[in-house]
Parts: C-alpha cells; sequence; structure tokens
C-alpha cells in the first residue's frame, strides 16, 4: 500500500519529484518501510528506469536529522547526463538489529568460538549473531521484486544497483 511515512513529510526532500512509502512484509527480517523517490515527470513517460537500492535508507530523503539528500544528487547527475533515468529506494535500518543485518555472515561465522562469543558480548550484537543472508534475501527476494513490479524499471543487474 502506498503511503506517506511518517519519516517524510510530503515536500520534506530537497530535490524535486516525489517520494512513496511502501510497507514491505518479510519472510526473512523485520518488515519495515521502504521509500522510493520517483524523478520529476515519471508519471509523465513510459520510459523504464535503473534503480539504486539505499541500505540506511532512512536518511536518503528525510529531513528529520541527517539528510543525504539523494534525490537531489541523482536529479543533477541525469541532468548533467552523467547517470540514466533512475529510481532510488531507501531501505531502512532495522534500529536495534541494524549491526546484525549489516555484518557479513560468513566473516562471523569463520571466527573462532572465543571471538564470536567477545562479539555477542558487545553492545552491536546484544540482540545475537548476524543475519545478513536473511537481510540479503529480504533486498533480492521481496523488496526487488516489489518495486519491480509496481514500477517501471529496468530489471537487468546492468540497471540495479546496490548502495551501502
Amino acid at each position: 500500500e502506498t503511503q506517506t511515512s511518517p519519516l517524510i513529510a510530503p515536500g520534506a526532500f530537497s530535490g524535486s519529484g516525489t517520494v512513496e512509502s511502501h510497507f514491505i512484509h518479510s519472510s526473512h527480517v523485520s518488515g519495515r518501510d521502504v521509500h522510493v523517490w520517483l524523478p520529476e515527470r515519471y508519471g509523465d513517460c513510459s520510459e523504464r528506469f535503473a534503480v539504486v537500492y539505499f541500505a540506511d535508507g532512512n536518511n536518503c530523503f528525510s529531513r528529520n536529522g541527517v539528510s543525504w539528500e539523494v534525490d537531489a544528487a541523482l536529479e543533477k547527475l541525469m541532468v548533467s547526463r552523467l547517470a540514466p533515468r533512475t529510481i532510488a529506494v531507501g531501505i531502512p535500518n532495522a534500529g536495534k538489529d541494524r549491526f546484525r543485518e549489516y555484518c557479513p555472515q560468513a566473516v562471523y561465522e569463520g571466527l573462532p568460538e572465543a571471538w564470536k562469543a567477545k562479539l555477542l558480548e558487545s553492545m552491536c550484537y546484544v540482540n545475537g549473531a548476524p543475519i545478513s543472508n536473511d537481510y540479503l534475501r529480504f533486498v533480492v527476494e521481496e523488496v526487488k521484486p516489489f518495486i519491480d513490479a509496481k514500477y517501471r524499471t529496468k530489471s537487468d543487474v546492468d540497471n540495479t544497483f546496490h548502495v551501502g
């Protein structure tokens, strides 16, 4: 369902275009809103767009704190013809599970047991071991297919990017 996110007030982003938010349910990690920036005139054409996905996407467009101003940067790159027409998707982190989702799971699993125990004692992993493989499944199996079905995307590998 398309909605305005409580993190992003209408008109509260730096560039032109629009930001839509969708709650994505997940069987791999906690579900969450994802924020989709559509360039100005997206709705006026039938063209397909490249897609860039941003981890820590709660910082892409929000004016409530730090903003990467992704919309303004992409807009400048597209106007200068340094980037193809692109949609930006901000995937917010999971808050208390942020480190668990982003820490490379294979690296953790290859550590000696004593090191694993030490990491689990740290504040970053208070909720358990890394679950980055599950996060990647969320992005690849749930978020990307939703975005490709909902928007006019170029879904091939040459037009799909991930930042973060």
